[in-house]
């Protein structure tokens, strides 16, 4: 969580003296952006991921709103946000990770909305995107975008590349099927009640193993 224990009995009051004024510590923020339609157990892994890093002290999920251009009528961007909150809390992870939904109908401009309307003082952003999309988020985009925020003289974003992970405990692919498909669940969502039970199967394998059903 950031938090650090300062041991040691010395101190900077001294009689006379007025007290050295505290340095307040940057908090390392993870952004997260995408559109989840739905959320599955490979989004729930990268955050998992991202928790264990020390470099980071936060994650904020972004969820795009597309408006009119939805990719499924069934799966709004608040569903895929509850949905998203019930897969961390079950997953109890040590950092706080907060979802919420965007204004912006692309991911992108979600994470850029973010940098420049509610970055904090003292805040190092950390955008999260794959090796596959490292250049989405070139710096100096992202330079200045941090530059129009009105905390711009303690603010810091860069982008964070998160390396394909293909371990076991990643949740990423599914062995028996392939790769974890946000398509694949959606359809079968927009078709219920029109599914099998191997189609029902297959979205209870995109969900999270800590998620109780």
């Amino acid at each position: 969580t950031g938090e650090f224990i300062l041991g040691g009995e010395a101190t900077s009051f001294r009689a006379g003296e007025p007290e050295a004024e505290k340095e307040v510590k940057a908090k390392n923020i993870a952004l997260f952006p995408g559109s989840f339609k739905p959320p599955h157990k490979g989004h729930l892994s990268v955050i998992e991921r991202v928790a264990k890093n020390p470099e980071v002290d936060e994650v904020k999920v972004i969820i795009s709103a597309p408006g009119k251009n939805v990719r499924s009528a069934k799966i709004t961007p608040e569903k895929a946000k509850a949905i998203f909150e019930k897969f961390i809390s079950a997953a109890n992870i040590s950092k706080p990770v907060s979802v919420e939904v965007s204004t912006k109908p692309s991911p992108i401009t979600a994470a850029y909305d973010y940098i420049v309307d509610q970055a904090g003082p003292n805040e190092n952003v950390l955008l999260l995107t794959s090796e596959a999309d490292s250049k989405r988020y070139p710096q100096e985009s992202l330079d200045k975008y941090a530059g129009m925020n009105k905390n711009a003289e303690t603010l810091t974003v860069r982008g964070f590349v998160l390396p394909v992970c293909r371990d076991e405990g990643c949740q990423t692919t599914d062995t028996a099927k392939g790769k974890i498909s946000a398509t694949m669940t959606r359809d079968i969502v927009d078709a219920y009640p029109d599914v099998s039970l191997d189609d029902l199967a297959a979205v209870v394998r995109n969900m999270p193993d800590s998620l109780p059903l």
